[in-house]
């Protein structure tokens, strides 16, 4: 495989500057894109193909990732929005009993999915958190 991809590379005259994870490329980009208050911990939730990703971010710095495998087949868009809600509530009570100190202040949803709406909404209601998309 790593010959298949160093040839496809040399083919192509494309230079493979570096290799990441989804959470640290979505890392990346909020770096860039969004101002980090000092101390206040931010959660990213990621749609990306049939994983959600979600994180856990202070200060620009990844404290707790999780991959939550989501396969949406038939499912309605109701129960996908109840799903993660309830993955989000359990991941941020988990976050909360292991970092106990740390002020939760805003939670931001990007990928290809059209849930990422519903979820931002209820954000507020379900999670005390003020929801934000990044598109």
């Amino acid at each position: 495989m790593v010959d298949a991809a160093q040839q496809f590379f040399s083919q192509t005259r494309l230079k493979l500057l570096q290799v990441t994870t989804v959470p640290e490329a979505v890392l990346n980009l909020l770096r860039q894109v969004t101002a980090w208050k000092k101390d206040a911990v931010r959660t990213v939730v990621h749609f990306a193909g049939d994983l959600v990703h979600i994180l856990f971010v202070q200060d620009g710095v990844l404290l707790l990732s999780r991959e939550v495998r989501f396969d949406y087949g038939d499912t309605q868009q109701s129960d996908q929005v109840e799903r993660i809600t309830s993955e989000l509530k359990r991941s941020t009570m988990y976050f909360r009993q292991n970092y106990p100190q740390a002020q939760l202040d805003q939670i931001f949803f990007s990928g290809d999915n059209d849930v990422i709406g519903a979820l931002s909404s209820r954000s507020a209601d379900e999670l005390n958190l003020h929801g934000s998309l990044i598109q």
